[in-house]
């Protein structure tokens, strides 16, 4: 297994950090002297690999964040990236680092957990996540992905893939439904797992996330 990796970073005049920019900038948004930055890597291996990529900089960007941490599925030749950074020209990369596995050919078999244990999701508008160059080319899939929730019913971890759909949009778009869509359940601190579906019929397009009733083992 084989991957590279390395740091993008651009110069502004000024720049807009503001995280949702519907409308142009006032003049007090604007930030001068801005440095970008993000991290990618390229997957040099024969499989998809999923990787975890992290950027740290010397001092906070204008989100008051020093660092940039991202899970991401990346298909062979292809190439995964963090967010983006605005920060001010005085911030630079410190260090930067990424930890790469193979997606599993097969989903790896879970302990089933206690009867009583129940997952549900609350999730809206999940067709929006349905990739649009994905329907262009009439592609469909479903992929696999285990979590695992706190009490509190946050996700104590990044989601991770046990399964592809053979096509990377769509495995892409797969994390992004399971952030959105909050799960409810009363099994915290176990690996459970989700099967998220994407398909399209006539003019519409669907997608479908859930629950794979039995699975789950006690997170490490």
């Amino acid at each position: 297994m084989r991957w590279s990796e390395w740091v993008v970073s651009s110069t502004f005049d000024t720049c807009d950090p503001r995280p949702f920019r519907t409308e142009p900038p006032r003049d007090d948004q604007l930030r001068f002297n801005c440095m970008s930055h993000l991290m990618e890597v390229r997957n040099d291996s024969a499989r998809p690999v999923q990787c975890r990529m992290l950027l740290e900089l010397t001092e906070p960007d204008f989100r008051t964040a020093r660092s940039m941490e991202r899970n991401e599925i990346i298909y062979p030749g292809s190439v995964g990236r963090t967010y983006e950074s605005l920060a001010p020209a005085t911030a630079s990369p410190a260090s930067f680092s990424s930890t790469c596995e193979l997606v599993p050919l097969e989903p790896p078999v879970l302990s089933e957990v206690s009867p009583a244990c129940t997952v549900r999701f609350e999730g809206k508008y999940l067709d929006s996540y349905y990739p649009e160059s994905a329907i262009s080319l009439k592609q469909e899939g479903s992929t696999q992905m285990d979590f695992v929730l706190t009490a509190q019913n946050r996700l104590a971890r990044q989601p991770t893939w046990v399964s592809t759909s053979g096509i990377e949009s769509l495995d892409r778009a797969a994390r992004s439904v399971l952030l959105t869509a909050r799960a409810v359940s009363n099994c915290p601190g176990q690996i459970l797992r989700a099967e998220i579906q994407f398909k399209l019929e006539d003019e519409s397009r669907q997608v479908t996330l859930r629950w794979i009733p039995g699975s789950g083992t006690a997170a490490p």
